[in-house]
């Protein structure tokens, strides 16, 4: 028994009540797993131009962020090594460092992302 098969028994599971109804819902096509996936995939697409517009919004400010964020956190650390706190400073820079691995990763794909058409 798959995750899958669980989350499709669960779906029809919902119409158990319309079951003792005037007809019998769990045969029709949109009851069917491969009804359902196009039904919302369907849906997504409809969707599409709403969710590109907010996500036009959205990456420069997630861009912005990553920027500014890296600029506090090396500023945090040169302050704090200039007032005797190296510990505290390190432990900053190994957290600039990894959020940094992290905001490389999304550029490049933020990057890749601008190029298509419609951004």
């Amino acid at each position: 028994l798959s995750w899958e098969q669980i989350v499709d028994f669960a779906f029809l599971a919902d119409f158990d009540l319309l079951r003792d109804g005037r007809e019998d819902i769990r045969d029709e096509l949109w009851a069917q797993p491969a009804g359902r996936v196009a039904m919302d995939q369907h849906f997504k697409l409809l969707r599409a131009d709403e969710e590109i517009t907010r996500l036009n919004l959205e990456i420069p400010r997630l861009v912005t962020h990553m920027r500014d964020e890296d600029a506090f956190l090396i500023y945090q650390e040169r302050r704090l090594v200039r007032e005797g706190n190296p510990a505290l400073a390190h432990q900053v820079g190994v957290h600039r460092m990894e959020r940094g691995r992290f905001n490389r990763l999304h550029m490049e794909r933020l990057v890749k992302l601008s190029k298509e058409p419609g951004f």
